[in-house]
C-alpha cells in the first residue's frame, strides 16, 4: 500500500520532528520520501505558535488501521493526550496523519491534502515548486541534514 502522510509539531519541533523522523524510519524499514519541512501558521487551533510541517510518502504492507495506530502511539510517546476531547484544537508536540493511501501512487487523492500543505505536495512531485522559510535539522549522530528540499531516507538498520 502507498501512503501520503503529514507530520507536524508546534511544541519544541527542533526536538520532536527529528525524533519522529528517526522513529518512522526505524518502524517502516522502507525508503520514506519527505518534502521540505516548512514553518506554517496554526490552522483551526487557538495558538500563536508556528508549526513545522512536512509531507512524507512510503509503501508498506501494513493496513491503514495499523499505520494510524502506530502514528497514535508515536504521538502519545511525544506527550499528546489522545483522551483529551480538546486535543484537536491544542498545541501539539507531534501530529501525524494519513492523508491518502492507495495501491498505486498515481491513485492518491490530491484533494485530501489540506490547502496549507498543497505546496509541499507539489514539491514531492516537482522539486522546484517551493519558496519559503524552511526548518532544517540533522538526524542525531548521522550528519544528515534535512529540511530545505525533498529527501528520500533509506534505513540500513539490521532487522536483528
Amino acid at each position: 500500500m502507498f501512503y501520503l502522510c503529514s507530520l507536524g509539531s508546534n511544541i519544541t519541533p527542533e526536538q520532536h520532528v527529528p525524533n519522529a523522523v528517526e522513529e518512522l524510519i526505524r518502524h517502516f524499514s522502507t525508503p520514506i520520501r519527505f518534502s521540505s519541512f516548512l514553518y506554517t501558521e496554526p490552522c483551526n487551533i487557538d495558538s500563536s505558535k508556528l508549526f513545522v510541517n512536512s509531507l512524507f510518502e512510503f509503501t508498506t504492507e501494513q493496513s491503514a488501521c495499523e499505520v494510524k495506530a502506530f502514528f497514535n502511539q508515536l504521538e502519545e510517546t511525544h506527550g499528546r493526550d489522545r483522551s483529551d476531547p480538546q486535543r484537536s484544537i491544542k498545541d501539539r508536540a507531534l501530529d501525524l496523519d494519513i492523508i491518502s493511501y492507495s495501491q498505486q501512487r498515481t491513485h492518491l487523492d490530491e484533494a485530501e491534502v489540506p490547502d496549507y500543505l498543497k505546496g509541499l505536495y507539489q514539491e514531492l512531485n516537482d522539486k522546484n515548486s517551493l519558496n519559503g522559510p524552511f526548518f532544517r535539522f540533522t538526524l542525531a549522530g548521522k550528519h544528515l541534514k534535512l529540511g530545505d528540499r525533498a529527501t528520500t531516507v533509506h534505513s540500513n538498520a539490521s532487522p536483528c
